[in-house]
């Protein structure tokens, strides 16, 4: 068996530096992140200035336009051609 050298107390210490450790560790990201916020940098802000510009050229007439849609015509259909198979059904050769 290992001979256990040290204590109770020597567990305590290992425990408290591995918390400050952390503890260390959080603070500094903590602080990076908040890094606008805590030093204050802050940009000078620029005001909006609006300018009102007036329009010295008159608009042009509109003139009313009436569209009315006329319906196209539509052409003859051509008579369909009969297939060689029709033309031989009329005559009467049904096979």
């Amino acid at each position: 068996m290992a001979k256990k050298t040290g204590g109770v107390f020597d567990d305590v210490k290992k425990q408290i530096a591995a918390t400050a450790g952390i503890i260390i560790t959080t603070g500094g990201a903590l602080v990076v992140a908040n890094m606008e916020k805590i030093f204050g940098t802050e940009e000078p802000k620029v005001e909006d200035k609006k300018e009102i510009v007036k329009d010295s050229i008159k608009p042009a007439e509109t003139k009313t336009v009436i569209i009315k849609e006329v319906p196209a015509e539509k052409p003859k259909a051509e008579p369909k051609k009969k297939t060689e198979t029709e033309q031989r059904k009329e005559e009467g050769f049904d096979w």
